[in-house]
């Protein structure tokens, strides 16, 4: 199940600064100075991200996800964590008025190789309406980069980004925000002990 991105975060692990310096962009002679490229390398940081994320099936940045079913599950798989919070669960009744569960109702739990939403001890799910996106989950993912350091994900994941980003910028492609490239040599080695399908 792919999640619906409800807000995401502006603040990227990398800044413009680390990008540029680390890529040898030339600068102008403004005062105060900035990169001439400033604009395609922060497109490049985004894109690196994004292909680092989807890589790893995880979330690098702060972001409010929302997953949607027909019904309640026994376990409600959480993707694109790491997982923080439970924002809300919802669902329509067999009435069709938009409900939500009380947090006291469910748990949520991050020790096995995914994120999960369960049940609370003695506790049943409700009776809800069997129709499209009838039980919605919306929680808050990723790494806390707007109010954190950029430190707070892991260095061999920036350090992934910043290979994507000089290969890409040294090779001259077009790169927007959708864009999907192959992984430069090394990346995927960076982040192997990341990986979803390990536990990590």
């Amino acid at each position: 199940m792919t999640p619906k991105i409800i807000t995401e975060s502006t603040t990227e692990p990398i800044s413009l600064a680390e990008a540029g310096e680390n890529v040898r962009a030339a600068m102008d002679t403004n005062s105060p100075p900035a990169y001439v490229e400033a604009a395609r390398i922060t497109k490049l940081i985004k894109a690196a991200r994004q292909a680092c994320e989807e890589e790893l099936e995880i979330s690098l940045v702060a972001k409010t996800l929302e997953i949607a079913g027909n019904s309640f599950a026994s376990v409600i798989d959480l993707p694109g964590g790491p997982v923080r919070s439970i924002v809300s669960v919802k669902y329509l009744d067999p009435d069709g008025v938009d409900t939500v569960l009380a947090a006291d109702q469910y748990r949520f739990s991050d020790y096995a190789r995914a994120s999960v939403l369960l049940l609370a001890y003695g506790v049943s799910w409700p009776s809800a309406r069997t129709d499209v996106d009838s039980v919605r989950v919306r929680y808050t993912v990723g790494y806390p980069s707007d109010d954190s350091p950029p430190e707070e994900v892991p260095e061999p994941i920036r350090q992934a980004m910043h290979l994507c980003i000089a290969h890409w910028f040294a090779n001259r492609e077009a790169v927007d925000e959708n864009a999907r490239a192959e992984l430069p040599m090394g990346v995927r080695y960076l982040l192997g002990k990341f990986r979803k399908n390990m536990g990590v």
